[in-house]
């Protein structure tokens, strides 16, 4: 048997499974998608075994059919339902949706959103037609959100407007799921230009609706300048202090980006480091290379600030920075003056100390005279907050030891020191 087959099998066999089970204990079904109220009573076999809890059905799910796995797939994944036929879609959609064990959130609400999502795929008029007619406000949020998740990037524009006039089929888990719409509709407009992006912050706007999250998608050669200084979109930077593009500038030319934020941001009032290491961290993961340049430029673009803002971007950097040591080191290591590099390194240090003593002791050394070196150490540990990491390993004590020793540390001095490190008693 196909291991498409299977699954399909073993989805419509859980699916009836969850409705027998929630079955045994309702007194009377939710109506059908035509509407009409049912009165079959249905009661549990007098001598039937207990049924199942929802944690056990989960359980099932998850080790009897993969459903989690297999069918709660992300937005943008291969969807695993490419074989079922649209009538066997529409089929399981049918019958899961009458069952309120099947309708709660788990398991066997994934296989439902699964089932949704690959039918907006194929026929996304039909899907949507259909979301309206079911009876259940909750049904309808819930498998909406499905909807805006696979709804096709070239259609954006008509799903924009199912937002406007139906914002309740996207009001979802405490919150709304017209997330990729919003996504998609703008993605579509900066390929249009930023004339196009400003009318559609303005409709945003308009209908109260969330406004674009960092990590949108841009066209190659878009003008993000242009684009900050039209009418709604300037407004919105200087109401909220955030660029949702300074990501994509940044990827595209960093130094203008950088010269064009640092612009934006005095014109605006707004804090001067914002936007400047927005999306370092979170893409140094997947592009180290990419990131660790990007905060070289950015290193080597501070130098051409005042000193005022300089103090503020370096003060930035080793806040937003701290986890990542190496990215930190590639901004540090760029700033050309050397005065103004020991000042960064040392202000990386001083935070550092609080999260990873080993790697503070770099930056503590290349910021520093080796004649200062030890009492400015003890000086940042003695600082640290009440709630800051005070254990170390052995592994590091040891490469903690080592360095202190490099720096002509006594051996009474390095045990006050770790003692420091530690929050122990001298």
């Amino acid at each position: 048997m196909k291991t498409g087959t299977m699954l399909r099998l073993l989805v419509i066999f859980f699916l009836a499974g969850a409705i027998g089970w929630a079955s045994a204990r309702r007194v009377s079904p939710e109506p059908p998608i035509s509407g009409k109220p049912t009165s079959v009573r249905v009661d549990a076999p007098k001598k039937a075994a207990p049924p199942r809890t929802p944690e056990e059905l989960a359980r099932w799910t998850r080790e009897r059919t993969g459903l989690v796995t297999d069918l709660g797939y992300s937005y943008g994944s291969e969807p695993p339902l490419t074989d079922w036929s649209t009538d066997e879609l529409r089929a399981a959609l049918a019958q899961g949706i009458t069952d309120p064990a099947v309708v709660r959130y788990g398991s066997a609400s994934k296989a439902l959103h699964a089932l949704m999502s690959e039918w907006t795929r194929r026929d996304p008029d039909a899907a949507w037609e259909w979301l309206q007619q079911l009876p259940s406000a909750v049904m309808r949020a819930m498998l909406g959100s499905a909807l805006a998740k696979a709804w096709p990037a070239d259609r954006a524009e008509e799903a924009f407007g199912f937002v406007v006039e139906h914002p309740d089929y996207f009001a979802y888990d405490g919150g709304y799921s017209y997330s990729p719409i919003i996504q998609k509709s703008f993605e579509s407009a900066a390929a249009r230009g930023p004339d196009a992006v400003d009318a559609l912050m303005d409709l945003i706007q308009k209908n109260g609706m969330q406004y674009p999250i960092e990590g949108m998608k841009f066209p190659a050669g878009f003008d993000f300048a242009a684009c900050a200084r039209s009418p709604v979109t300037a407004a919105f930077l200087k109401r909220a202090g955030k660029h949702f593009f300074a990501d994509a500038w940044m990827n595209q030319s960093p130094e203008e980006a950088f010269d064009g934020i640092i612009a934006l941001n005095r014109e605006n009032g707004t804090p001067i480091t914002s936007g400047l290491f927005l999306g370092l961290k979170r893409l140094n993961e997947k592009e180290p290379e990419v990131m660790a340049e990007r905060a070289r430029r950015i290193g080597a673009q501070t130098g051409s600030l005042s000193s005022e803002e300089q103090a503020l971007i370096i003060q930035a950097a080793a806040k937003d920075l701290s986890g990542e040591p190496a990215l930190l080191r590639a901004y540090t290591n760029a700033i050309p003056d050397a005065e103004t590099r020991a000042v960064a390194n040392l202000t990386a240090a001083s935070l550092m100390v609080s999260k990873d003593v080993p790697q503070a002791l770099i930056f503590l050394e290349a910021g520093s005279a080796p004649e200062t070196r030890l009492d400015l150490l003890e000086e940042y540990l003695t600082a640290r907050p009440k709630d800051a990491f005070g254990w170390i390993n052995g592994a590091d004590e040891q490469g903690i030891r080592q360095t202190l020793t490099t720096w002509n540390a006594s051996p009474e001095r390095i045990d006050d020191l770790i003692k420091i490190i530690k929050r122990q008693k001298r």
